[in-house]
């Protein structure tokens, strides 16, 4: 809407062993949401921090493989107990409580690093002035193919030269 100003942002997350994160944000919705989706092997967690009951939900769905072969789990949702406690709130007694020279051994300043190592790169990704490869391939630097960063390609896949893999897209093993 306004020059420089970035009114939407798609934050791409990517660690080791096929983790992938987003966090998107815009101001211009219409409604107020903040969620928190985990997805994992046995089950999925949600959490709204906008809902009045701010609840964590547990979805046992996910897809088990047999015999080589996607099989959708569609199993039930509980509601997981949890203390309905402010983190922000939590975490700065707990500093206050170790200001006395206790150990700190969560939300340490060397987690604090990583946090602003984060920002900063995201930053520089929004800005354009990231270094990050778009695409992997040619041992020349060049990359053979373009591949979006919230695209997943697992190894052992050919990919042709010039392809553009885009969003969310995910490129199994053994594909060709």
């Amino acid at each position: 809407v306004q020059p420089g100003i970035h009114d939407t942002t798609m934050t791409v997350l990517t660690y080791p062993d096929n983790v992938v994160g987003h966090i998107f944000v815009s101001w211009l919705h219409p409604f107020k949401e903040h969620r928190l989706v985990v997805i994992g092997s046995k089950g999925m967690l949600s959490f709204e921090d906008a809902s009045p009951r701010k609840e964590v939900h547990f979805y046992e769905k996910g897809i088990d493989w047999v015999r080589g072969e996607p099989i959708p789990r569609q199993g039930p949702t509980e509601v997981v107990a949890c203390e309905g406690r402010l983190p922000l709130t939590e975490e700065l007694a707990y500093f206050a409580d170790r200001l006395d020279g206790g150990a700190i051994e969560i939300a340490s300043g060397e987690q604090g690093v990583v946090v602003m190592d984060i920002l900063e790169r995201a930053t520089a990704s929004l800005l354009g002035k990231d270094d990050a490869p778009s695409g992997g391939g040619a041992s020349d630097g060049k990359s053979a193919y373009f591949a979006h960063p919230t695209s997943v390609v697992d190894d052992g896949v050919t990919i042709g030269e010039g392809t553009k893999i885009w969003h969310f897209s995910h490129i199994q093993g053994g594909a060709v």
